[in-house]
């Protein structure tokens, strides 16, 4: 197995190397090609995202001494940071390496920390399906491949139609329609209804600032829409400038009011912002609601913090969700029930077990005047062996 700060020449045995000029390697901005052999970044902030299939991948970067550190985040969790710089000027040395993750597909977002990162090429398993183009919903899939009827079938989720904003360009914290309400703004011109606005102004008159003196997290800004509306998306533009190192939004709870309280949709972790960059974040709702907030638990700072606009947006079905029949009668491959067959969920350990011999007790009895017959009994406890009859979920 490689080790950080290892020269890896060449992908290991049972790997397969990916160079990060690769198609399926989706870039912020900042990136540039270097001489079709690595890609360089001058810009904090930037990321590049893709998707891996397997239990562990090794990244590559170019080592230089004035190369900063970078940071990963596998399947959205907390990025961690890796140097960008081991000891030596050279390619191809191994700035991280992940293990144990489980066998199927993974997304990976890899951030530049400073002002100059390099990466040259991601090794990952070759018995996998390799790498794709950055998908986040990957995570959430849920493998549903059963057998029903002779028939393999599997579970098609709702589809959406499409997303449509239930905010629309807010000239004041109530018109033209809805209340917007804050915990905190920084002052006249910072109100939170700056990020409903639908305008891409630079901080002052064009973005929600925290206050001055209480601005630090956590914080919420919440939009109520004045009818019942299912929001299923919401999208956050990032601060303009420069400031945005520290004043993006690191972790944030999308919230629901009902019956006098918040009820908690869904919670997401994110990696460092870029200047202006837009995100998008979906979950899973199936209530309709009249009030919507976001609730900021931390920042990449410590202080007050301004994001330029958020939009809560519904969606059209297209399709509601069913069971349909695989495409073909019998799982073709391996990789075919990797990517549909269920996970294993069991929650006993399925074994059998051999008892020792038990003698019988000889109870012979005539059963006739005329025949005689040879009985035999014995009790067995079973009360240390569980029997399922039924399951709910």
């Amino acid at each position: 197995m490689a080790t950080i700060g290892q020269q890896l020449i060449t992908a290991e045995n049972g790997y397969k190397r990916y160079l990060f000029t690769d198609s399926n390697f989706n870039y912020s901005n900042g990136w540039l090609n270097n001489s079709g052999s690595d890609m360089i970044s001058y810009t904090e902030g930037s990321t590049v995202r893709f998707n891996c299939y397997g239990t562990s991948l090794t990244v590559l970067v170019y080592s230089w001494s004035n190369r900063g550190n970078m940071s990963i985040s596998i399947d959205g969790q907390e990025p961690l940071a890796y140097k960008g710089y081991h000891s030596a000027n050279a390619n191809n040395y191994v700035g991280f390496v992940v293990t144990g993750l489980t066998d199927r597909w993974h997304t990976v977002i890899i951030t530049v920390l400073s002002s100059l990162g390099t990466l040259r090429a991601v090794d990952v398993q070759s018995n996998g399906l390799g790498i794709s183009t950055y998908d986040e919903s990957v995570v959430k899939k849920d493998r549903t491949l059963i057998l029903h009827n002779d028939k393999y079938k599997k579970w098609n989720p709702e589809v959406k139609g499409g997303y449509f904003s239930v905010v629309p360009a807010m000239t004041s914290a109530t018109t033209p329609t809805g209340i917007v309400e804050q915990s905190s703004i920084w002052g006249s011109g910072y109100e939170g209804f700056r990020a409903f606005d639908k305008k891409l102004n630079v901080h002052a008159n064009g973005a929600w600032h925290t206050g001055q003196t209480n601005g630090a997290v956590p914080q919420w800004i919440s939009y109520d829409i004045g009818k019942l509306k299912r929001v299923v998306r919401v999208a956050i533009t990032a601060r303009l400038d420069s400031y945005v190192t520290t004043q993006g939004v690191k972790n944030f709870i999308v919230q629901a009011y009902e019956n006098g309280a918040y009820v908690d949709l869904a919670e997401f972790n994110t990696t460092p912002w870029a200047a202006g960059e837009t995100r998008t974040f979906d979950f899973n709702n199936s209530k309709h609601y009249q009030k919507y907030r976001l609730y900021i638990k931390s920042t990449y700072g410590t202080s007050a913090f301004a994001i330029t606009e958020i939009d809560f947006l519904e969606s059209v079905i297209e399709s509601s969700a069913h069971w349909s029949a695989y495409d073909t009668e019998t799982i073709s491959t391996f990789h075919d029930f990797l990517e549909w067959g269920m996970e294993d969920r069991s929650i006993f350990e399925r074994k059998s077990s051999e008892l020792p011999p038990i003698p019988l007790i000889n109870i012979t009895q005539n059963i006739t005047s005329h025949e005689q017959e040879s009985a035999y009994s014995q009790s067995l406890n079973l009360s240390k062996y569980t029997s399922i009859q039924s399951l709910k979920i």
